[in-house]
């Protein structure tokens, strides 16, 4: 069922302004990438493009090796679900399913038999002859995927289906695309502009800004390796502390941070997750600085620390994640350390 993906020097403009800027990108059959940035960013362009719907500017599509950057959308065998479900509002939800299968070729009798299939593992089969006013909205996105699936595609592309349904119910969505992937094993691009959401689903992130990827990479990879401040920030870190580099160690109001043996002498931003800092006795740890800011956070706490700092050294805040509710005040002084031994850095 599933295939591999490649967009290979896509560009594409909407008159003067270009909104993809050479975009080359695989996805491995049976693996789900997420396209993540803001509004804006190029991702739903490029969703569009791999479906057919709109032709690239420059670059190519490729599916399994072979170039279908002409081939119409029917033709192209990807299956599409939006924001919004798009059900047909006259057919019953067995006959929505059962269209998509006749599309891609199947007999009327062998298309409702797979709807039914598709039904029960979308875990709807008990609403097989219900019309679609007769649904919730997270049972309408569950049809709109059966649907799509239904068309047997080669790639599934799936253009941020989960942003308007509630959390408990997008929850509900996430463990649904597991079983999907673990039975069917799709080939995935997931639009998104939900960090979280991009982690939980996806192998590997590729972060948009401005029609350009910043980065692709593997999930913790990209998290805790970030290639800019940009994509830090839009992976949602909060930290950015600007040291000097001397003989592999990073000097800031952080103190002295072991990085990786290559990494050249000079000014560099060291981009610690909150998750990765702790809290510590204000004289345990080589920085220490005041609490500004305590915002608990359901389980976790975020806390904001002004860095003491050296006369040569930028005075710098850094957000610290932690478990539970922590004894301190806003005033107090605290110890910041980083957990382990080794920090990222991007040097400038």
């Amino acid at each position: 069922m599933s295939s591999s993906l490649t967009f290979d020097a896509v560009s594409h403009r909407f008159g003067a302004e270009e909104v993809l800027r050479d975009i080359t990108l695989c996805v491995p059959e049976s693996s789900c990438v997420a396209l993540l940035g803001a509004s804006g960013s190029g991702k739903s362009t490029l969703l569009r493009i791999a479906a057919g719907l709109l032709p690239p500017s420059a670059g190519q599509v490729r599916i399994d090796g072979e170039d279908v950057t002409a081939v119409e959308a029917e033709k192209r065998e990807t299956g599409l679900v939006f924001q919004r479900p798009l059900l047909f509002p006259h057919l019953s939800v067995v006959d929505n399913v059962a269209f998509a299968s006749r599309m891609a070729g199947g007999s009327k009798a062998e298309s409702r038999r797979q709807a039914r299939e598709y039904l029960e593992l979308v875990q709807l089969a008990d609403y097989a002859q219900r019309m679609p006013g007769q649904l919730s909205g997270g049972q309408e996105q569950r049809v709109a995927l059966a649907r799509a699936l239904a068309r047997r595609p080669r790639i599934l592309l799936l253009d941020e289906p989960f942003s308007s349904l509630d959390l408990g119910l997008r929850e509900d969505m996430y463990e649904l695309l597991e079983t999907i992937r673990e039975q069917l094993r799709p080939t995935i691009v997931l639009v998104t502009h939900d960090r979280r959401e991009a982690s939980v689903l996806a192998d590997t992130i590729a972060v948009l800004e401005h029609g350009e990827i910043l980065q692709h990479a593997p999930v913790a990879q990209i998290h805790h390796q970030p290639a800019s401040p940009a994509v830090n920030r839009i992976l949602g870190g909060l930290n950015e502390v600007l040291g000097v580099i001397r003989a592999g160690v990073h000097h800031s109001a952080l103190g002295r941070i072991t990085v990786a043996p290559d990494t050249p002498d000079g000014p560099a931003l060291l981009m610690p997750r909150q998750e990765s800092l702790q809290l510590t006795g204000a004289g345990e740890a080589p920085a220490r600085g005041t609490v500004t800011q305590i915002r608990p956070s359901g389980a976790h706490t975020l806390v904001r620390v002004t860095l003491d700092a050296a006369a040569d050294q930028e005075r710098v805040d850094v957000a610290v994640e932690v478990t539970g509710t922590p004894r301190l005040s806003r005033g107090d002084t605290t110890g910041v350390g980083l957990r382990g031994t080794a920090g990222w850095v991007v040097p400038l």
